[in-house]
């Protein structure tokens, strides 16, 4: 199964973005455990562009896929500044949490779920790939 929305690049379009998550965790009958990793990781990283991702006020693409091994996240950023989330350092969770640098935290835990976390900068658009291994029933 795969599903694809475009949502103005804007806070206003998180709903808009739990909604199509919601309706793909449905329709593919995902595991609760899966269904709130997506959700969290597609929050976090469109979250993420409209707050960093200033250059272009493009629609972003969102593109939803289950196969039998995985589930696939791809968001891409058009007309967008490169900038690879896969190289960012993240928190030191050893520092207490009043003396730490502010930020890094959902890309923490976007890392956390993912069992793949890519990226790619092609002909100008930032592409952010985010896969999980998906549960095989026995």
């Amino acid at each position: 199964m795969k599903m694809t929305c475009v949502l103005r690049k804007e806070a206003g379009s998180v709903d808009d973005l739990f909604g199509f998550v919601g309706d793909f965790a449905r329709q593919g009958a995902l595991d609760e455990q899966t269904a709130f990793a997506l959700t969290v990781a597609a929050e976090e990283l469109f979250t993420n562009l409209v707050k960093y991702s200033t250059k272009s006020h493009q629609p972003v693409r969102i593109t939803l896929e289950q196969t039998e091994e995985w589930i696939e996240l791809e968001m891409t950023d058009f007309d967008a500044e490169l900038f690879d989330i896969t190289t960012v350092s993240l928190p030191d969770l050893d520092v207490p949490i009043e003396k730490r640098r502010h930020g890094g935290m959902g890309l923490h835990l976007v890392r956390k779920f993912a069992d793949q976390l890519g990226y790619r900068h092609e002909s100008g658009n930032s592409i952010i790939t985010f896969r999980k291994r998906y549960p095989v029933s026995s």
